[in-house]
């Protein structure tokens, strides 16, 4: 507001008290909590509000947006729940229970402020929850995820709640617990190496045993990690053994979390980003009931309009690289997420498939490339039954599967010369006949115009006329004949024979050339002729100073002035590199960057600027070591300037680019010019 506006007087005092006044005005002069009751009914949630009765206090508070009953009506196969903290004045835990949908993203059901985290706290908030799915006949989840809350699990197992659905713990806060107790013993001495390098496969055994994918692999590794480990840590061997496995193998050991269908949820972790949404947006632990709820509200909301928008795109943006095939009956109806993760069953089929276990569909519930195989082999496309419910996107209206036309056998196109992308009708059986009596007409020559023959054939008479055209242009030699008299023979005196110059002319695809030849008589003393002058050397254009290899060859010749004054044994590159203070190596990311066309380029070039070779590790460190060195000196050159000069601009940096680069290459021509 202040930068809207720089006359405003408005204070961070009066915004406060704005929202304080907005507040006081929902509330209608109740209590927060007459408030929040009334709102709750207003707004259309689903309630439930536990009292004392003696105090007349309020103990618990449960509610349930009615957009996320919706989706839970949707996507009811998992649940996920966890309780945090100081989210409000009275330190009531906030228990937060959240589903999945099928895209894979989070979704808040219900919330609900407890005045504690007894069996019975628990076990009042989860007899509400299975309220809302006995009265929208919803169906019960597959499996519900909780942490290490035995109140939570004995409430989950009561018989008003949740009795006969499996409640897995989450393996996250296991792993931490694990860490947190047995790390210690190893990790006393942070400076022992030996004692992270038995921390980390004390830690990785652990591991193996807890995702054992079958209960005859998890005994052994159980066996081979008790006996490794039972003697020398005895207490942190315990502690796993009593604390997880034995009580709770069955919730977390991926040997038996594998009988459930859990679509791969089995950690909370998902509700602590749900949690930190919340907190982000209440900001304060020391906000009333109602305030809690109304900012609980937003984040509700607000995640709703995205997952609704999320539906959308599913529904309009279906994956474009999986199109037709497999894909053409279920593309628009199963989410992407679910599409892909099949998808990487169908790149397992190019490798050697191992037996099928069952385990992938049993807990994902999609289909397996054995499956798959099976599918494409009977050239038939995925159908909706084959992935769970869970996957399907969010519509009004029941799927109608409605299959692509199968690909028809052509017996016409089997024999045909054209491509199979081609548009063009075939010919019928008349015109095929007409054709072969026709024949083809014989060729004509566009150089002499006689038929039987092309231009460029033996046959042609015209075939080397060019060559008589081009020689026609040359201008015709005089013959020289000298004098002689029969009757006295005289002194013939001794003079110079005859010169005659023509230019020849000869027309190439690129250019055209003129060479003048000098051709002289024999005179009449008979010295021998004059031989033609060899034509001038070709000018070659000397490289520019910045070149890789003109850089290279500096580089060498300060090495090998360096050489000179070392003895044999330290004639090394990576010796003088070391004296010289460069760099012993460059990493890739630098050396791609001199590779660049703007640098080196990527091969040396020959004049033709085709490719010579590649350039050698030596000449790309030579050219980073005088980039380096340029960029240190142009800067030094910047820094000894004014520090503000009004009249430089944009033009004003190119020209002295330009003309550092002239001066520049004028030292390396006048250092390079012959003595």
């Amino acid at each position: 507001m202040r930068d809207s506006s720089r006359q405003t007087v408005i204070k961070q005092k009066d915004l406060y008290n704005a929202i304080a006044r907005s507040k006081q005005q929902l509330m209608e002069g109740q209590s927060c909590m007459q408030a929040l009751a009334q709102q709750l009914q207003d707004r259309g949630f689903w309630s439930r509000i536990q009292r004392d009765d003696d105090t007349g206090r309020v103990k618990a508070v449960f509610f349930a947006h009615p957009r996320s009953i919706q989706y839970l009506k949707t996507y009811p196969e998992v649940l996920i729940m966890d309780c945090t903290y100081r989210s409000n004045r009275y330190k009531m835990p906030l228990l937060d229970i959240i589903g999945v949908d099928c895209c894979g993203k989070s979704f808040c059901i219900a919330f609900a402020f407890l005045t504690g985290e007894a069996e019975h706290d628990y076990a009042w908030a989860l007899m509400w929850l299975r309220h809302i799915f006995n009265l929208h006949q919803i169906d019960l989840p597959s499996v519900i995820v909780t942490d290490r809350s035995l109140a939570c699990m004995n409430a989950l197992a009561s018989s008003d709640c949740f009795p006969d659905i499996p409640a897995l713990l989450c393996v996250w806060h296991i792993d931490r617990a694990v860490k947190a107790y047995c790390s210690p013993a190893f990790l006393r001495d942070h400076d022992n190496l030996q004692r992270h390098e038995d921390w980390g496969a004390f830690y990785a055994a652990f591991r193996e045993v807890m995702y054992a994918p079958t209960q005859t692999i998890y005994y052994e590794k159980l066996d081979d990690f008790k006996e490794k480990y039972a003697l020398d840590h005895s207490r942190e061997v315990g502690y796993i053994l009593e604390a997880w496995i034995t009580p709770y193998k069955h919730k977390f050991i991926k040997a038996w979390t594998n009988q459930y269908r859990h679509y791969g949820q089995t950690a909370t972790s998902r509700v602590e980003g749900i949690h930190q949404l919340i907190k982000n947006e209440i900001d304060s632990a020391s906000v009333d009931l109602f305030e809690a709820w109304m900012k609980m509200t937003l984040v509700i909301e607000t995640q709703c309009d995205q997952l609704d928008q999320m539906q959308t795109d599913e529904h309009s943006r279906p994956p474009a690289d999986l199109v037709g095939g497999i894909w053409s009956v279920v593309r628009t109806w199963i989410s992407s997420q679910a599409l892909r993760e099949v998808n990487k069953q169908v790149k397992l089929l190019q490798k050697e498939v191992s037996p099928c276990t069952g385990i992938f569909t049993k807990t994902l519930g999609l289909p397996c490339s054995h499956t798959i195989r099976a599918l494409i082999r009977l050239r038939k496309p995925l159908q909706l039954h084959h992935f769970a419910r869970h996957y399907q996107i969010r519509r009004p209206e029941i799927p109608l599967v409605i299959l692509e036309p199968a690909k028809q056998f052509d017996r016409l196109a089997a024999k045909s010369s054209q491509a199979e992308s081609s548009i063009r009708r075939e010919p019928s059986r008349f015109e095929v006949v007409e054709k072969e009596l026709q024949g083809r007409a014989p060729p004509k020559c566009t150089g002499c115009g006689q038929e039987g023959h092309k231009r460029n054939s033996k046959m042609c008479p015209s075939r080397h006329d060019y060559l008589k055209e081009s020689s026609s242009q040359l201008p015709s030699v005089p013959e020289v004949v000298p004098s002689v008299e029969p009757t006295v023979q005289q002194p013939v005196p001794q003079s110079p024979g005859q010169t005659v110059v023509y230019t020849t002319t000869r027309t190439t695809t690129t250019q055209v050339e003129q060479r003048t030849i000098q051709i002289s008589s024999p005179s009449s003393t008979g010295s021998p002729p004059i031989p033609p002058p060899s034509p001038p050397p070709r000018q070659v254009t000397p490289l520019m100073h910045d070149d890789g290899r003109v850089i290279y060859s500096r580089y060498k010749a300060a090495r090998e002035e360096w050489y000179r004054e070392q003895p044999p044994h330290r004639q090394t590159d990576k010796l003088y590199r070391k004296a010289k203070g460069l760099r012993a190596r460059y990493n890739k990311a630098e050396k791609a960057y001199v590779l660049s066309d703007s640098r080196m380029g990527r091969h040396v070039k020959r004049r033709n600027g085709l490719k010579l070779r590649d350039w050698t590790d030596e000449e790309i460190a030579a050219y980073l070591d005088w980039d380096k060195e340029e960029e240190e000196r142009a800067y030094e050159k910047e820094a000894a300037k004014p520090l503000y000069d009004r009249n430089r601009n944009l033009n004003s940096y190119w020209e002295e680019a330009a003309v550092d680069f002239q001066s520049r290459e004028a030292l390396y021509n006048q250092s390079n010019a012959p003595d």
